[in-house]
């Protein structure tokens, strides 16, 4: 079997789980936060689809150069 490698914020959510920092909620309270998570998503400025976009520090550096 073929073992995956976390990145550094999927690694600190498992640390998490582990400490018991989240908990079970209702199925209508999760539709409800997954309903937010999806709005503010759309308000997101686009990318072109395996682009990330740049850090605060990236822009700022990007703008000071000009």
């Amino acid at each position: 079997m073929k073992r995956i490698k976390l990145s550094r914020s999927e690694k600190a959510i498992e640390q998490a789980l582990l400490r018991g920092e989240y908990r079970p909620v209702k199925e209508a309270e999760f539709k409800r936060i997954a309903g937010a998570v999806a709005r503010r998503k759309k308000d997101a400025a686009p990318t072109k689809p395996g682009e990330e976009r740049p850090s605060t520090s990236q822009r700022q550096r990007r703008t000071s150069r000009r």
